[in-house]
């Protein structure tokens, strides 16, 4: 039996930090400046945190340089349920690290994507650079957020690099280009006849 710590329920899975004494505890982590043994427990789901903290501390400790914390970090985050990735994608005070972690994470699905795509605090580069080797079904999905493809047409340039695009998406992309970012020309007024010399 496994005495890895067993996940906080669901409803708490969207519950900002409230500072106290969390908040310097995080700050810690975040930082760097966290012993090993508190970021190998916070590595393992083990700490008493809101899971937004969680999750944000789980997406920083994944690439830490000490390689037992890194791995237990990724373990964790492959475990996390994707509803409460959904509902963190969402929350527009999230953390631009984690979402744009949640974008590369394996168990990103159509739950998950059409939130981070209408988050303002998704970092475009990182829409960017999932859109390279996006699922056919995802791409659908990605299509339809047609604000963030008019602020960010990058996407749509990673997009038709994608090897798996399928030629319908493709020409939506060409058909989104022409009714949406062409700039429009602004007419030309016709010359005015010059006016008769003065008698």
């Amino acid at each position: 039996m496994s005495d890895a710590p067993q996940p906080a329920p669901a409803e708490a899975a969207a519950e900002p930090s409230q500072g106290g004494a969390a908040a310097p505890l995080v700050s810690a982590i975040l930082q760097g400046t966290a012993p090993s043994p508190v970021k190998l427990a916070a590595a393992r789901g083990a700490l008493p945190l809101p899971r937004a903290d969680l999750l944000r501390i789980l997406v920083a400790l994944a690439g830490d340089a000490d390689p037992g914390i890194r791995g237990q970090a990724q373990e964790s985050l492959a475990g996390w349920p994707p509803a409460e990735a959904a509902r963190l994608a969402a929350d527009p005070g999230a953390s631009p690290e984690v979402l744009a972690y949640l974008l590369t994470w394996p168990g990103l699905d159509e739950t998950v994507l059409p939130a981070l795509v209408a988050n303002p605090a998704t970092p475009p580069a990182a829409i960017e650079e999932a859109a390279r080797d996006m699922a056919p079904e995802l791409i659908d999905l990605l299509l339809l957020g047609q604000t963030r493809l008019i602020e960010s047409p990058e996407i749509l340039a990673a997009l038709e690099t994608n090897p798996r695009l399928k030629p319908l998406q493709r020409n939506r992309i060409g058909e989104f280009r022409r009714h949406f970012l062409r700039r429009p020309v602004a007419p030309q007024r016709a010359p005015q006849p010059e006016p008769p010399p003065p008698l």
